[in-house]
């Protein structure tokens, strides 16, 4: 019998940025997409059927979406699952639509905190397209796993 490495690090995983933060790199791999619910500070995967006790009880599941992002880290280029909800997912699947955001850089900038967080997405105007050897090492960075990876209530800012 062989068994797998369990990929650890949870949080540690995720893109967190403060209020003014901003980080910039590229998305890599597809989007995983699912609905949540918050019980007890802790993020539940909803499971859209009518086993679903939370749904079963009036709560509304919220859309989620992971995706990796490659960015640079004490001069290292790391990926770091980069979770969002419905409206900034809109706005990458819109931005996507003329920018492929796999070979060109973006700047994510966080404003606010808790429910009042927003983030703007824009492309990197100044040398924004990678180059044959920066997209080889982007390429060469290990992903994430976006599915089954708890956050807790607060330890995710990426809204």
């Amino acid at each position: 019998m062989m068994f797998k490495a369990r990929q650890k690090g949870g949080g540690k995983n995720f893109l967190k940025l403060k209020d003014k933060d901003s980080v910039t790199g590229v998305f890599r791999g597809d989007p995983h997409t699912f609905y949540q619910h918050w019980v007890g500070g802790r993020g539940v995967t909803c499971t859209r059927s009518t086993g679903c006790t939370h749904c079963e009880s009036g709560e509304k599941g919220s859309f989620r979406c992971r995706v990796n992002f490659i960015m640079s880290e004490e001069g290292k280029l790391i990926a770091k699952v980069f979770e969002c909800g419905g409206k900034v997912y809109d706005a990458l699947s819109a931005l996507s639509a003329d920018c492929d955001l796999s070979t060109h850089k973006v700047k994510i900038t966080r404003s606010g905190s808790g429910t009042d967080t927003t983030y703007s997405i824009l492309p990197v105007m100044k040398d924004g397209v990678l180059t044959k050897d920066a997209l080889k090492a982007v390429e060469a960075v290990d992903l994430n796993a976006l599915e089954n990876e708890t956050v807790e209530e607060g330890e995710d800012d990426a809204a």
